[in-house]
This record gives C-alpha cells, structure tokens and sequence, in this order.
C-alpha cells in the first residue's frame, strides 16, 4: 500500500531537507572557526615569541657594557691610557 504525498508530509520533508542544509552549513563555518582558533593560536605564540625576544634586546641595549662594546666597535672610540691599533689587509696585487 501506497502512501499518498499529503501538503502535511510535503511540509515535513521540506522542513527537514531546510534542517540537514542547516546542520551541515553550521558545521563547516564550526571546522573553519576551529582552523581559524588554531591558525590565531600559532600566531600569538609567534607574537609571544618575538615580544620577549625584542625586551630582551631592549634590556640589553639598556647595559653599560653593550653601549660600551657599540662605542667601540663602530665609532671606534677607546678609554683614557688605551691605545689603537689600525690593522690594514696586504693587497693581493702587490
């Protein structure tokens, strides 16, 4: 026995196609926010990362002995009763 497609069984199966496209919609936007969850997780330990690096950095431009070694490594500068020595390299062509 045939069961006829009543308006009232034609609603039903509308309703539940509208229900699965739904469920299945809000499940892909759930897996894409999770990519997105773990994407920003990576990237804020990234972040994390280069943040201690840099007030690390900071600490140590902030020391005696760091801009001591800066003044004499690129301005060339010495303390009272040292003295410089200039190193010239040999020319290979002579």
């Amino acid at each position: 026995m045939k069961k006829k497609l009543t308006f009232k069984n034609l609603i039903f199966l509308v309703i539940s196609i509208v229900f699965v496209i739904a469920l299945i919609r809000q499940q892909e936007t759930s897996k894409r926010i999770e990519k997105d969850k773990q994407t920003n997780q990576v990237q804020l330990q990234e972040l994390k990362e280069t943040n201690e690096r840099l007030h690390e950095e900071n600490d140590k431009a902030q020391s005696d002995e760091y801009l001591e070694q800066l003044a004499r490594e690129r301005l060339n500068m010495i303390k009272p009763g040292e003295t410089s020595l200039e190193i010239k390299k040999a020319d290979p062509k002579s």
